[in-house]
C-alpha cells in the first residue's frame, strides 16, 4: 500500500493536508533541522485538529546520539497523542544504542526510525530495527539543500531497500526533497 505523508507546522496546515487527502499528518518543523521538533502544545493542537481522521506522527528533533535526550523526546511526542513517533539515526556509529533506547518506552505508539541516504548506507540497520521492535523505517536526506533521494539513490536501490524492509515486517517511507514528478517512478 502506498500513502502520502504530509509534514505540517500548524493546525492550519494540518487542515490543508487533511483536505488534500494526505494519509498521515506529520508534525514537524523543517526550519529546525531534518527532524525539527514542534513544541508539544502545537503537536497536541494538530492532533486535536485531525481528530482521528488520519494517522498522525511527530518528530523528536535532530538529537544525534544523545540517548537520554532521545528518550525524553520520544515521551514528549508520544504524550501528545500521535500514532507514530519518528526519531533520527544520524550515523551508523550511534545507531545501535539509539535503536535500543526508545524500545518499550511507548508500547501504545509505533516508533519510526529515520535513516539518512546522504550520510550512510542504512541497509545493515534494517534487521536490528525489526528485531528491536521498531515499527518502521523512513529513508530521508539530512541536507535539505543538497541532492534529493532520487538523485542519491537509483530506483533499483530504493526498490531493494523497500522490499527488504517489507520482508522484515517494517513500514517503509521515502522522503528527501521528493518532487511530485518523483512519485510515479517511486
Amino acid at each position: 500500500m502506498t500513502g502520502l505523508l504530509a509534514s505540517v507546522r500548524s493546525p492550519t496546515e494540518a487542515r490543508i493536508a487533511l483536505a488534500a487527502s494526505a494519509d498521515t499528518i506529520d508534525c514537524k518543523d523543517p526550519h529546525d533541522g531534518a527532524l525539527g521538533a514542534l513544541p508539544p502544545e502545537t503537536i497536541s493542537r494538530i492532533v486535536q485538529t485531525i481528530a482521528g481522521e488520519r494517522h498522525t506522527s511527530a518528530t523528536t528533533g535532530d538529537l544525534g546520539g544523545a540517548i537520554r535526550q532521545l528518550r525524553d523526546a520520544v515521551h514528549r511526542a508520544a504524550d501528545c497523542g500521535v500514532d507514530y513517533v519518528e526519531f533520527g539515526l544520524f550515523s551508523t556509529e550511534s545507531a545501535r544504542a539509539q535503536i535500543d533506547a526508545p524500545r518499550n518506552l511507548t508500547p501504545q505508539h509505533d516508533l519510526i526510525a529515520v535513516c539518512f541516504a546522504d550520510r550512510y548506507d542504512p541497509e545493515s540497520l534494517l534487521g536490528p530495527l525489526a528485531d528491536g521492535g521498531i515499527r518502521g523505517v523512513m529513508i530521508d536526506t539530512a541536507d535539505k539543500v543538497g541532492g534529493s533521494l532520487t538523485e542519491l539513490w537509483s530506483t533499483d536501490r530504493t526498490g531493494r531497500f523497500v522490499r527488504r524492509a517489507h520482508e522484515l515486517g517494517l513500514l517503509c517511507g521515502l522522503a528527501g526533497r521528493l518532487r511530485a514528478t518523483d512519485i510515479a517512478e517511486l
